[in-house]
């Protein structure tokens, strides 16, 4: 069975967009409830060597844009990165799910086992499109669900992302 690279990585990252933007709830519930200051929440790392939330959300809008337009074959949008709030955040990722609703529709067709030639990082990979979106994207979407607990005010079972990576 074929599947097109749509089905294969489109409603995915609107699933995962969409529970990123909960999370984002849960964090600015959990700001108000606990009269935490949300820039405090926004400037939060998971480990010190990481970027704070705020980048975060927008490597995985990021990631979920870019990669659907290197499947496509056309060239993504350009969004600033200055969302400094939740409510801003929640606006980056619904613009992004948006993005992702309108990409041409000729993408719908394109097979999950053709192969294409990408500039990646100034080089250029040919590769099977089937590893696109889990070389690139989803990855990077997946970091979203390990926010909650940081969000929750939890303390995590693990000091950093490359102890369970």
């Amino acid at each position: 069975m074929t599947i097109s690279m749509y089905t294969a990585s489109v409603p995915v990252f609107q699933h995962m967009l969409r529970n990123l933007s909960h999370i984002l709830d849960k964090g600015e519930a959990h700001a108000a409830a606990r009269k935490i200051d949300p820039a405090v929440l926004l400037q939060s790392r998971l480990y010190p060597d990481m970027l704070p939330l705020t980048r975060q959300v927008l490597i995985a809008c990021d990631a979920a844009k870019n990669g659907v337009a290197r499947i496509s074959g056309v060239e993504a949008p350009k969004f600033e990165d200055n969302e400094a709030s939740f409510p801003e955040l929640k606006a980056r990722i619904q613009k992004t799910i948006d993005y992702l609703q309108s990409v041409p529709a000729i993408f719908h067709h394109v097979r999950i086992d053709e192969a294409r030639n990408n500039a990646f990082a100034g080089k250029s990979l040919q590769q099977s499109l089937r590893q696109q979106p889990r070389r690139f994207a989803s990855r990077t979407l997946s970091f979203g669900h390990l926010l909650r607990p940081m969000l929750a005010g939890l303390e995590l079972p693990f000091r950093s992302l490359a102890e369970i990576c």
